[in-house]
């Protein structure tokens, strides 16, 4: 690769990150107590990995993270993802959530694979897509919803968040 295509990218990057100032919808705090009751939801995923439901997510912390594919600071916010799922102790449980119609299923699977996202991705339904979902109104990609091991919204935030702000998230979960 060119060293002026990877200075392109770098800058194009650079300039999404700089410009979006995550609004917290709900604090983010390690002592932030669970939000209602557990939150409901089954989505299917793109390939061969399990779907993402609310049943699957329950007994580990959550972070669910809302993507497009045509949208760069979504493409760093499954990198970012990717890596607290990795090194994370106690392990969490973790997850995509495409806002796109149904008919770019192949599209994202090939954003999961080509981003070698090792946590499932799936398409959000139209009730999620406009903005009528479980998670409340979910418009703003990347998005992150956190989940406690009861299923239940703990934090909620709009905007690229790092890998640490991810982590931040969780507290003590």
């Amino acid at each position: 690769m060119r060293p002026s295509v990877i200075l392109t990218t770098l800058a194009v990057l650079a300039a999404s990150c700089s410009h979006s100032e995550p609004a917290p919808a709900v604090p983010s705090s390690p002592t932030l107590e669970a939000l209602g009751q557990p939150v409901t939801f089954a989505y299917p995923s793109v390939d061969d990995a399990p779907d993402v439901t609310s049943a699957r997510m329950r007994g580990k912390p959550t972070i669910l993270v809302f993507l497009s594919t045509f949208d760069i600071a979504s493409q760093a916010q499954a990198r970012f993802l990717s890596m607290v799922q990795r090194r994370r102790e106690p392990p969490i449980h973790a997850a995509a959530i495409v806002l796109e119609p149904k008919e770019n299923r192949a599209l994202v699977a090939m954003f999961r694979q080509s981003l070698g996202l090792n946590y499932p991705v799936a398409l959000g339904d139209d009730e999620l897509i406009a903005g009528k979902g479980p998670f409340g109104d979910v418009r703003a990609v990347p998005a992150t919803v956190v989940l406690d091991a009861s299923g239940r919204i703990v934090a909620r935030r709009e905007g690229l968040l790092k890998d640490d702000e991810l982590e931040a998230m969780l507290g003590d979960r």
